[in-house]
Parts: structure tokens; C-alpha cells; sequence
């Protein structure tokens, strides 16, 4: 697999997972590595002071001050999938806002969608949100749908091929017309 692929990979998985599960790795480098014990009082332990924004109570959220307040309750939300509704309230700092959810999902139409609103003269960030999302909401789901049945069908064609070609006749026709027995080849044959 070609470095580029294997570093995008790395970055998608970190963004689906960014606000999904509690941090669960090290908060020490001495916690992180394993140091032999006769060096070990040479070692220096750096902490690692982790905020898990995603999991912050909404008591503690409302108290911020800054723009950062929405920041906060929009990964709060987002991890408890309510989808999102700002909190009362005006944002201050909107392009820097945009700028912080660009650098943290690695997706620039953040910015894109500021600079289109902005030169309009629509600065109320409710409304793009709840535009983003639906837009991008209808979308994942049409690209959901097209993947999913792309890979069903490429998996049955798979089935049938090994079926056909072993002779299997009886079970082709039972995995194109039976779920259950379907299910139960692509275990045996071993399709994932």
C-alpha cells in the first residue's frame, strides 16, 4: 500500500473515532514505553493532559465564555448523535470557528461554506449548520446506499461463481433466492 493511501487512512479513522470513544491510551510516557529499570530513573515522564471536549458535560460547557462554548457543544452533540442545534447565544469569531473545524476534520468546506456566506452578508451560524449538515446528510446517505449495494452485489457475484464453478448448482439457486442459506455460504466459503 503506497505511504499516501496508508497516511489518509490513518486520518479517516481518526475522524470517525474522534468523538466516539473515551481515550483509553496512555497519559505517561514512562506509561507508554517500556523502559528497561536500570535506565528508567534517567527517563523523564511527560503527562499528557487529555480534554475530552466530545465528553464534557453540558454544566461545564455552558460556562465558557468565548466561542469555544459552541465548539464544545457541537462535539457533544454530535457524539450523542442528536445531530446539532446551537446553544442560544452569537458567535464572535465565526471564520475562526471555521477554521478550527476545518483543522480538526481535515475537510476544507468549513472554510469554503464561511467565505460563501460571508460574501453574502449572512452571518447567522445556525442556519449554515443546519444547512451543512442536511446537505452533507442527504449525500452520505445516497453514497451510502450506492456502496452498499455495489459491495452486495459483488459479493453475491463472488458466491455464485465459486458455486457454479464447483458445480453447486442447487446452492446458487438457494444463495440468489434464501437469505438465511446465503448467509450461511458466504461463512462456509468464507466471504466476507
Amino acid at each position: 500500500m503506497p505511504r499516501k493511501e496508508r497516511a489518509y487512512g490513518r486520518k479517516r479513522r481518526n475522524r470517525e473515532t474522534y468523538n466516539e470513544r473515551r481515550w483509553t491510551s496512555p497519559h505517561s510516557l514512562k506509561e507508554r514505553l517500556k523502559i528497561p529499570p536500570e535506565i528508567e530513573p534517567y527517563v523523564n515522564d511527560y503527562k499528557i493532559h487529555v480534554v475530552e471536549v466530545a465528553w464534557l458535560p453540558k454544566e461545564t460547557i455552558k460556562l465558557f465564555k468565548s466561542d469555544f462554548r459552541f465548539v464544545a457543544d457541537y462535539f457533544r452533540q454530535k457524539r450523542l448523535d442528536k445531530g446539532y442545534t446551537p446553544p442560544p447565544g452569537e458567535w464572535k469569531h465565526i471564520r475562526a470557528v471555521m477554521e478550527l473545524f476545518s483543522a480538526v476534520t481535515q475537510d476544507k468546506r468549513y472554510l469554503e461554506m464561511y467565505n460563501e456566506r460571508h460574501a453574502k452578508g449572512d452571518d447567522k451560524m445556525d442556519k449554515w449548520i443546519d444547512e451543512w449538515e442536511n446537505k452533507g446528510f442527504v449525500k452520505g446517505i445516497s453514497q451510502g446506499i450506492s456502496q452498499g449495494i455495489s459491495q452486495g452485489e459483488n459479493r453475491l457475484g463472488k458466491l455464485i461463481a465459486i458455486l457454479l464453478g464447483a458445480g453447486k448448482n442447487q446452492d446458487a439457486t438457494a444463495a440468489a433466492t434464501n437469505e438465511n442459506r446465503r448467509m450461511e455460504l458466504y461463512r462456509e466459503y468464507g466471504i466476507a
